[in-house]
């Protein structure tokens, strides 16, 4: 926690980029209409069709310190959240898997500590949020599952609103009603033989479950105003991948995350202790929910997606441990690699030291590209340099042409919270097209949040076009004689 934070703190001040910026606008929508969830969810402009949840619990912190600060700070308790619910988790498995409580430090340690969870703390992202709601909603379901004589209709409720906050966060946390029920089912011989209220415990299960399903159908309808199944939060690409699945990507990006977040540690997987340990019912809760991403094509290059199946994993590595000869020389490497891995990944200082290699290494191999996007801090040094030669080189009291379309306009709106100084009077457009005409110069900045461009792909046809920085460029109108002599010099006249 104390590392998650700290490092949060020194990076508070870097743009958000990507997704992030669809989080950050829809919080600053439902501030700016008084938190009328029903209006923001309706409009692709403000959420870029992502689930409404993650915004709302940033809106506070947007309130207090601006969007871009606001919303790290919501992923940072967001990631808090989760190491909670990973501790509670920890503790049920320890207990089906016959673990000392004692070893709880350790497994905390191979969740924690690799740069994909600390990265969780200032990414902007809703991520460790959803991981933590999906281990909640596993300790829930265990408990209902395996303590059938305790009174847990309670549980029932809470597991019901679980999995409503995790749908509300991501449209993935649907998996939950398949994961669920299905973990309840292969108890069901002892919970039959030793519930209790077991007939009024089955009725509320039923109309749980059955609640979910109206709240997905009605969404289908579009009568759900809290939520919308648009391909923003991914459902036609998750469609397509469920028609003609290619796990190949997903499946890579599975061995990195694993290779990334375990490093050394992952001899311990060699000893057959490591795989005594693993219970059959949680490993198949994990396996459906990894199932289920796998045919999602947007899994090759999210490996955040993975993070509620760290504490399953971290189990069966502590377990190996306990029996690992020479384990003192595999933790003194471990250590030394996350440490840093960590580094590399969330200190700006470091990134620059590596990024010489680590630049030359992407360009040749896309691959590694793919693998390393994953974590974002390049991405965000980069626009944080973009923004400062923008500030630096663009007169205070000019025009600038804010040009973006990722996820429909969904940076519109956000340059100021992103750094651009506030003497500037800021547009937005989605194409170099849209710029009118003008009589004075203007300047142009091409933000897509995924790279920015180095020239202009549809520039305006009153301007001639000056590169001023990466990605800026000044627009000088072009007057009626110089467009004349251009099309007298042209061929054929023009």
């Amino acid at each position: 926690m104390a590392l998650g934070l700290a490092v949060t703190a020194a990076n508070l001040d870097l743009p958000i980029i990507r997704n992030s910026d669809c989080y950050a606008k829809a919080a600053v929508g439902l501030l700016q209409h008084d938190f009328n969830i029903a209006a923001i969810v309706a409009s692709d402009w403000w959420t870029g069709g992502k689930p409404i949840l993650f915004s709302l619990l940033a809106a506070p912190f947007v309130a207090l310190s601006g969007a871009n600060a606001g919303v790290i700070a919501a992923s940072a308790l967001g990631t808090a959240f989760f190491l909670w619910t990973a501790l509670i988790a920890l503790e049920r498995l320890n207990d089906r898997a016959r673990l000392p409580q004692n070893l709880l430090w350790l497994e905390l340690l191979f969740v924690a500590f690799n740069p994909l969870v600390i990265y969780q703390f200032w990414s902007a992202y809703p991520d460790s949020l959803f991981a933590g709601l999906v281990l909640l909603a596993f300790v829930l379901t265990d408990i209902i599952a395996t303590e059938p004589a305790r009174d847990t209709r309670w549980h029932i409720v809470g597991l019901g609103m679980v999995i409503l906050l995790a749908l509300h966060t991501k449209l993935y946390g649907a998996i939950l009603g398949f994961t669920c029920p299905l973990y309840l089912l292969l108890h069901a011989r002892r919970w039959f033989g030793e519930a209790a209220h077991s007939w009024s415990k089955l009725a509320l299960l039923g109309m749980i479950f059955a609640g979910l399903g109206v709240v997905l159908l009605a969404t289908k309808m579009e009568i759900n105003p809290w939520l919308r199944l648009d391909n923003g939060a991914g459902v036609g690409e998750f469609a397509a991948g469920v028609a003609q699945p290619d796990i190949g990507g997903s499946l890579l990006m599975m061995l990195f995350a694993l290779l990334l977040n375990a490093q050394f540690a992952l001899l311990f997987l060699l000893r057959r202790d490591a795989w005594r340990a693993v219970d059959w019912a949680p490993l198949l809760f994990a396996a459906i929910y990894l199932a289920g991403l796998a045919v999602f094509p947007g899994t090759n290059k999210n490996m955040r997606y993975f993070l509620p199946v760290i504490p399953f994993i971290a189990v069966a590595l502590t377990a190996g441990a306990r029996q690992m000869p020479h384990r003192a020389i595999i933790f003194g490497a471990y250590a030394l690699c996350g440490a840093l891995l960590i580094a590399l990944f969330n200190v700006a200082t470091a990134e620059h030291v590596m990024q010489p290699v680590l630049g030359k290494l992407t360009r040749r191999h896309h691959t590694a590209d793919l693998l390393l996007d994953n974590l974002r801090l390049p991405g965000q040094i980069a626009l944080e340099r973009q923004i400062a030669i923008l500030n630096a080189t663009v007169p205070d009291g000019s025009t600038l042409y804010w040009q973006s379309d990722y996820n429909g306009e969904v940076t519109h709106g956000l340059a100021y919270q992103l750094g651009v100084k506030a003497s500037l009077d800021v547009r937005y457009v989605m194409r170099g097209s849209q710029i009118p005409s003008s009589v004075k110069p203007a300047f142009l900045i091409d933000y897509t949040g995924n790279s920015f461009g180095s020239t202009v792909d549809d520039p305006p046809g009153w301007a001639s076009v000056e590169p001023v920085g990466k990605g800026i460029f000044r627009l000088d109108p072009v007057s009626r004689s110089e467009r004349q002599t251009a099309r007298a010099s042209a061929p054929f006249g023009g």
